[in-house]
């Protein structure tokens, strides 16, 4: 049963394979010609929506390249951004000369922001599973039936709708 919950990922995954770029990706990227092509695959054809769609991809880009420019395209971000890439990748080539090539995971634990990612995303799913939701979701047919609703189809559409609430 758990492993039907996987198939939407799955077919994700294999799409992604198949996915091409956006075409604001291509255009920003020099590779115009490119995102027309998949702007005419998308529209199928349709001039009138494959020239409005590239006329607001280059409006989009003279806007932004004209408020860089205002801007000075935010030098210190720049080189914030920057910096931190280059302790990251420092970072991860002091554990790869430790650990060499071989073992990937042991290279993950051993690489401090990998870590703190990693620790991150575990005490996020901990906590999810510590405060006991999915025990409550389980039992939310019974609840709602303790609570006086007898009719076991309004019981089920309401524990849609509170299942269905993020």
């Amino acid at each position: 049963m758990l492993g039907v919950a996987s198939l939407p990922a799955i077919v994700q995954v294999i799409g992604f394979i198949y996915l091409p770029e956006s075409p604001r990706f291509l255009f920003y990227n020099g590779r115009k010609n490119e995102a027309i092509n998949v702007v005419q695959r998308v529209y199928s054809g349709n001039k009138e929506w494959i020239d409005y769609e590239m006329s607001e991809i280059k409006n989009a880009h003279k806007e932004e390249m004209e408020a860089k420019a205002k801007v000075g395209g935010n030098k210190e971000w720049i080189d914030y951004e920057m910096s931190e890439i280059k302790n990251a990748h420092k970072e991860e080539m002091e554990a790869k000369a430790k650990v060499g090539d071989s073992f990937v995971l042991w290279r993950m634990v051993t690489t401090p922001h990998v870590l703190k990612a990693l620790t991150i995303g575990c005490l996020i799913q901990l906590f999810q599973q510590l405060a006991g939701v999915n025990t409550i979701m389980y039992y939310t047919g019974h609840i709602i039936q303790s609570a006086g609703i007898k009719d076991k189809h309004i019981t089920i559409w309401i524990s849609l709708g509170i299942s269905s609430v993020p």
